[in-house]
């Protein structure tokens, strides 16, 4: 790029990639006495780390960037959490109370108020990729032929790197990481240019760490909350991998995270998720811009952000409820009306989306107020919620006395016992004048050949009178957590720890896979009740694992 172009452009997201590109050219550029320009889209929604890691690559390297533009202009997104919102503009004025952060305030922000006079091709809500070409076009009209250097590997984007670069499009000096941009069908006096195209993840890693290279923080919390180099992913809150990106900025933000869900929609969103429990009343009110169906639709899609399961079984119930009045009123899916008579609608004698939307927004789970009874299928579908979420339902949090019934059954078992966590920089002599035994004496070395405390391990211990009753144990190794020995005093003791364990691991590692090694095979069918399968067997061991799923 240095040796053919008088003027080029890098354009940062923050990611590792990118990152690692601007710094690279900030050295070559430092050796030939060059500088280059940055372009940085700012869409909003972002980490702190991002936009401080941001600020820090402006400031380490202003010594060879001659414009840096920082871009917080309102484009249009794609948003897949909604089919009632399916787009939404970043840095909109209209929607400026609700904006996730404030606009930065250094000199390099090009904003609505303030952006270039040539840049007359620029319209408010135009597409991101729409503006990136439109920008294009501009730079190479004022700087004449100019490169720009996009950090794309082929690795992670194996689809989008080989259509970028088919043979179909025009390459600069035939070279295979370059192809020349078009607006539309028109060519542009610009090239882009894949520096990084051929890396793998490590190759990223690896010159950070050999040339002390500054990179995004964020990765270090995406690596504590159980995701490997591979797994991490600078996701927007609201793509396609929509779930992904709104679950990170909950775990690894999550201060920003009622900001990002209040974003795009026109509702309190953080009310729907603010419950002492999953079935507990929602706290939102639909706003006046939606009607009553939209609204419906609307607190499917958020509460199958969080809980797909309870999104799927309300689904079935309101198709059946749909169905039977379309079979037996003659009422299509069309001719629903958005509210009826309201005394009609209470003595449940009308089919309304209005509702549709309240037995929703009360959460009732046996949809009484659809017609619906409880079933034997509704119970065990909430026993099976209860192994997934601990907080599906307590008596406190309804007022229907079945509900309540099942709530009481459901939490009667709940873990009661005292426990002491030690992991981290704990009292070491604490720790073994409890546990010292189970080291040291024969019985329990036969029964725990292999029990360790190497760093990092966590240990969850029942204590009763300075006696140890049971415990469990666990440790985050390089690509899944490792479950570790568990005693318990009493089975039941035992099951309640595997229970406590389980808990513990998947809301601090929601997206780590699992992996445990069993020595009884009547412990196997827990396992598998569980959803973790026969990894592989020897003679003395089953050794079984639970991959990250996507969909949960």
């Amino acid at each position: 790029m240095f040796d053919n172009f008088k003027h080029m452009y890098f354009s940062v997201s923050g990611g590792k990639d990118s990152s690692v590109m601007l710094q690279l050219a900030a050295q070559v550029a430092r050796k030939r006495g060059r500088t280059f320009d940055v372009l940085y889209i700012d869409l909003e929604a972002q980490y702190k780390a991002t936009i401080e890691h941001i600020e820090e690559l402006r400031e380490q390297n202003k010594d060879v960037i001659h414009c840096f533009y920082w871009v917080c202009l309102p484009l249009s997104l794609r948003n897949a959490v909604s089919v009632i919102q399916p787009k939404w503009v970043c840095w909109d004025e209209e929607n400026k109370k609700k904006w996730v952060r404030s606009l930065p305030k250094n000199k390099d922000v090009v904003h609505i108020k303030n952006y270039p006079d040539e840049w007359k091709w620029f319209k408010s809500g135009m597409e991101f990729e729409e503006f990136i070409l439109y920008f294009a076009e501009w730079y190479s009209h004022k700087h004449g032929i100019a490169a720009a250097g996009i950090g794309i590997r082929s690795d992670e984007s194996l689809n989008r790197f080989a259509t970028i670069t088919s043979d179909r499009k025009e390459r600069f000096q035939d070279y295979g990481w370059t192809t020349r941009v078009r607006l539309g069908v028109r060519p542009i006096d610009v090239y882009n240019f894949y520096p990084i195209y051929d890396w793998r993840t490590e190759d990223i890693w690896g010159a950070v760490s050999l040339l002390n290279l500054s990179y995004n923080r964020v990765y270090e919390l995406m690596y504590k909350n159980g995701l490997s180099i591979h797994e991490q992913r600078l996701c927007q809150p609201y793509g396609d991998d929509q779930r992904n990106g709104l679950d990170q900025f909950r775990y690894i933000e999550p201060e920003t995270w009622e900001k990002v869900l209040n974003r795009v929609h026109g509702v309190n969103f953080g009310n729907i998720y603010a419950r002492t429990s999953l079935l507990g009343n929602i706290k939102s009110e639909k706003p006046n811009s939606m009607t009553w169906e939209q609204y419906a639709v609307f607190l499917l899609e958020s509460l199958g952000l969080y809980a797909p399961e309870l999104r799927d079984h309300y689904y079935r119930k309101i198709k059946t409820f749909l169905d039977w009045y379309e079979k037996q009123e003659s009422v299509s899916l069309q001719e629903i009306e958005d509210e009826a008579d309201s005394k009609l609608e209470s003595s449940k004698k009308v089919a309304s989306w209005r509702r549709i939307a309240r037995a929703i927004e009360k959460n009732d789970f046996w949809m009484k107020r659809l017609s619906f009874s409880q079933t034997k299928r509704d119970v065990e579908k909430l026993h099976e919620l209860k192994n997934k979420y601990r907080n599906i339902i307590f008596a406190k949090d309804t007022d229907d006395k079945h509900l309540k019934q099942v709530a009481e059954q459901l939490n009667d078992g709940e873990i009661k016992m005292k426990y002491e966590i030690f992991r981290g920089d704990y009292d070491r002599s604490k720790f073994y004048s409890l546990m010292g035994k189970f080291f040291a004496e024969k019985e329990f070395r036969k029964v725990f050949p292999y029990l360790s405390n190497e760093d990092g391990r966590v240990w969850i211990v029942v204590i009763e009178k300075e006696d140890v009753h049971g415990f469990t144990t666990f440790i985050n190794r390089k690509n899944y957590l490792d479950l570790g020995y568990t005693f318990g005093s009493s089975k039941q003791l035992e099951n309640d720890l595997l229970s406590l364990r389980f808990n513990i691991v998947q809301e601090e590692y929601p997206h780590s896979p699992l992996k445990a090694a069993l020595q009884n095979k009547d412990e196997l069918a827990y396992w598998l009740d569980h959803g973790f399968e026969v990894e592989k067997e020897t003679t003395n061991y089953y050794f079984v694992k639970k991959e990250e799923k996507n969909d949960e």
